[in-house]
């Protein structure tokens, strides 16, 4: 899909660079100076600026794949009583669609889990990480896993050897191990969906260890959301837009996300402030981040980790926080099981596009261009057959009909 996107846009820019005046040359870029206000004060025309969407028809959706909205998910940790797939939902009014489970390769396989998932009509979610051996890439430890795991023909989801703090693999050794593995479960448990995980303190070197889109069916970042001594926490989206922006052309992504409303260096709670952050990242990714199809809530406590207190159960205003924007029509609780199902979606980029008046120009850097400009909508829609809605109220225009 990124290959074919690419193409198109090599395209574009190669036959606009040969219609000589195509470009509006923009000087200074930043239309929010005071300097650009002179540059325009003549027209008297407002400067817009809009998010750049794709709509792309008849895409193929990966395995397992919804073609719209995003699926529930959650992990919750075994570590005290009633804490199931069925008591946990019962709590909380909230049916999902995933449920999340961590091991180490070479364990027992979760049997009675994944039961308990069929029983729910869930999918099961399971992280596996390196076996606790020498031998960190055991294709036969993986065979046995996957003979497990295609003994229910249900969907499944597998997160193999995610990156994260403490890992230490070889790029080369890693990425032959994923394309074993997709070997592996494409002949023992077709019905897995393969992902590739990194932590969100390990997206910057993370992304020499991605094994192709080929490889993988999802890509998965997970974000733990701890809060400093005064109850702040990061940027969540800051941490989430470049790695959707790298992937969300190829493949479906999943993030993974808790936050925690207890401060390990002050010994404070700001349960407030953390409900206020799970609302602004569910909504968040409902409304600005089509290509996110599966988001889970990792439901635990992990004092003697990373030191946060991520359960939502627990305190009263994260329980309605969460079951508020749960409830959010954006999310489902069911996944599309049809292969190789085509359909139209939605993809951001992070490109603009600027509005002067009537007229519209696309970022010239969209196109590859290293050009200070922009592309002339119109030469765009003439010449490639494609069309675009604007929605000024969400700050977007979507180009449609793209292929």
């Amino acid at each position: 899909m990124r290959r074919l996107l690419t193409l198109v846009f090599l395209l574009i820019i190669l036959a606009l660079a040969g219609c000589g005046g195509g470009y509006l040359v923009v000087s200074p870029i930043n239309f929010y100076t005071l300097e650009a206000e002179e540059v325009f004060a003549e027209q008297m025309l407002e400067i817009v600026f809009l998010e750049l969407w794709l709509e792309v028809s008849n895409h193929v959706l990966a395995k397992h794949e919804p073609l719209h909205n995003t699926i529930l998910g959650a992990y919750i940790k075994r570590d005290f009583a009633q804490n199931n797939i069925d008591s946990f939902q019962s709590f909380l009014g909230v049916e999902h669609g995933i449920f999340a489970h961590t091991m180490y390769l070479g364990d027992d396989y979760p049997l009675r889990w994944v039961l308990e998932n069929i029983a729910n009509f869930s999918a099961p979610h399971i992280t596996l990480l390196p076996p606790e051996g020498e031998e960190v890439f055991d294709l036969e430890l993986l065979e046995d896993f996957a003979i497990q795991a295609g003994i229910f023909d249900v969907p499944m989801f597998v997160q193999l050897f995610p990156i994260t703090q403490d890992y230490n693999f070889y790029v080369a050794e890693y990425i032959a191990f994923f394309q074993q593995a997709h070997g592996i479960f494409g002949r023992l448990a077709p019905n897995v969906a393969l992902v590739w995980g990194v932590y969100g303190e390990n997206t910057a070197e993370g992304g020499r260890f991605f094994p192709g889109e080929d490889v993988v069916d999802w890509v998965q970042l997970t974000i733990y959301n701890e809060t400093d001594a005064y109850g702040n926490f990061e940027d969540f989206f800051g941490i989430l837009e470049p790695f959707y922006f790298e992937f969300n052309t190829a493949l479906p992504i999943m993030v993974g996300t808790a936050v925690s409303h207890y401060s390990v260096t002050s010994n404070r709670y700001f349960s407030m402030r953390a409900a206020d952050k799970i609302t602004s990242i569910y909504e968040g990714v409902a409304e600005r981040f089509p290509r996110v199809k599966a988001l889970i809530y990792r439901n635990y406590n992990d004092l003697q980790g990373r030191g946060g207190m991520y359960r939502i159960n627990s305190i009263g205003l994260l329980t309605q926080a969460y079951i508020d924007v749960a409830t959010n029509t954006n999310f489902i609780n069911s996944m599309q099981f049809e292969e190789n199902f085509l359909g139209n979606i939605l993809l951001r980029t992070p490109y603009q596009v600027m509005v002067r008046g009537h007229e519209f120009f696309v970022e010239g850097a969209f196109f590859g261009d290293d050009a200070d400009g922009f592309v002339p909508m119109n030469e765009v829609m003439r010449r490639y057959g494609v069309d675009f809605f604007v929605n000024f109220a969400e700050g977007i225009l979507v180009l449609k009909n793209l292929h």
